[in-house]
């Protein structure tokens, strides 16, 4: 009976979950770049109770199961673990968290004599608390060769949780990071252009929906400086707050301004769904974030930003495919504009969940998508100007025929009033001749 009870205890143990350990990222000669979300173990600490020396000897630490492992909004403080081995030459590698929105991050390393040491950065400090200059958070690790360092980071945000985690050398870094500002430039550069293009040709066109158009774009690029970290590098480096503030606020605007240009653009007066005028409710909500941003905690203002986006995307989408329906060419610029948008999410979505691989277009598609939508809706509005002339032109054709056939309708009722007065004239002429013929008789008969 013992033996049998010691069996069952045994067994039952043997199916509890137990945590894993994830295995050291080995990294040698032919190494450049690699996600260590498989290599990396997590450890939530719900309370902010925990301290490094507690969670160094923590048994409860969680494999990372994905690259880009999310935690949605959480207060909760979160632990990272990873251990670098070097079976290569000594080298200088980079740790590095790819998430521009993390709050507060605190990195844990050993120094030559393998005492840890703390550095403190994040997006609620000043740039200049970054190891290195990057719109991420990097971190620089050098190892000997055969060494293996064992690294922690602490890190909070108000902002979604979402740790991708990768290491990378020195050298593939560093080309990385001139891609990276070859490529932000030519797209900021992009958008600058089409802003100053459309700028000019609204003093001169008057129309409407260029200027809802150019002010969308504004907007539309201090979101995208903001969600990629590109204005803390570039732009507000001292003042780190303000990157949280603006996003709800932009975003909140973008909704309400992506609704205005639909109606320019479509040239109506109100959108209805199913005979309802959901405009007001739109507005609203794009409002309110506005205003959640200066009255509520951040994370209340961006969900309700968040919301609007999402109530205004296919309410705009469906009227752009009832105005192809009907047969308007705009809508074809407008729909292709917003699908390479869209496409361009779902390749950043996809590459987050390693469902595809990491490449170019994976790494940027939202930019590149995002450029696509500016330029074919640029295109659009170009062709709505062109359509506009046309029919100026076609107008004017049709007033000029017009008044020839009111010409050539007032010179045929001259010609027949001159001949009807010229008939009139020689009617007078021999009633006169007649009259004078009487009364020369006349005047002969009373002569004799």
């Amino acid at each position: 009976m013992p033996k049998q009870l010691l069996f069952i205890c045994i067994l039952i143990l043997s199916c509890l979950p137990t945590p894993a350990n994830a295995s050291a990222l080995v990294v040698d000669g032919r190494f450049e770049y690699a996600s260590a979300a498989h290599s990396a173990s997590y450890l939530i600490d719900p309370n902010h109770t925990l301290t490094f020396s507690e969670v160094r000897h923590d048994g409860e630490w969680q494999p990372m199961k994905h690259r880009f492992t999310s935690f949605g909004f959480t207060d909760d403080a979160l632990w990272l673990k990873l251990t670098l081995k070097n079976e290569g030459p000594q080298q200088t590698f980079i740790a590095r968290l790819e998430y521009p929105l993390l709050d507060q991050v605190r990195f844990f390393y050993p120094d030559a004599q393998g005492t840890y040491q703390q550095h403190q950065t994040g997006d609620q400090l000043p740039f200049a608390s970054r190891m290195l200059k990057d719109r991420y958070f990097s971190f620089p690790v050098q190892l000997r060769q055969g060494e293996s360092k064992t690294l922690y980071w602490r890190v909070e945000s108000r902002d979604t949780l979402i740790v991708p985690l990768t290491v990378a050398t020195r050298d593939y870094w560093e080309s990385r990071q001139l891609d990276a500002m070859m490529l932000f430039g030519m797209y900021y550069g992009a958008i600058v252009i089409i802003l100053l293009i459309n700028s000019f040709l609204y003093f001169f066109l008057r129309q409407k929906a260029q200027i809802y158009y150019v002010a969308l774009l504004a907007n539309y690029a201090v979101v995208e400086l903001s969600l990629n970290g590109t204005g803390n590098v570039y732009l507000w480096q001292d003042f780190p707050e303000f990157t949280k503030t603006i996003r709800p606020f932009a975003i909140g605007l973008l909704s309400i301004l992506t609704l205005k240009l639909t109606k320019s653009y479509f040239e109506l007066r109100t959108i209805r769904m199913g005979g309802v005028n959901i405009e007001p409710a739109i507005l609203a909500v794009g409002l309110l974030a506005m205003i959640a941003t200066l009255t509520m905690p951040f994370t209340w203002a961006i969900k309700i930003s968040l919301i609007a986006m999402i109530i205004v995307t296919p309410y705009v989408l469906s009227v752009a495919f009832y105005q192809l329906y009907l047969q308007k060419t705009a809508a074809k610029y407008y729909i292709i504009g917003w699908l390479g948008f869209l496409l361009g999410g779902l390749l950043n979505i996809l590459r987050a969940f390693d469902l595809i691989e990491v490449s170019f277009l994976s790494t940027y598609g939202s930019q590149i998508g995002s450029l696509f939508t500016l330029v074919i809706l640029n295109m659009g509005l170009t062709d709505q100007f062109r359509e506009v002339q046309r029919l100026s032109e076609r107008n004017k054709e049709r007033i000029i025929r017009q008044q020839e056939r009111l010409n050539q309708q007032l010179d045929g009722a001259v010609k027949e009033r001159t001949q009807e007065l010229e008939a009139q004239k020689q009617e007078a002429e021999r009633a006169r001749h007649t009259a004078e013929q009487a009364l020369a008789t006349k005047s002969q008969f009373l002569a004799t």
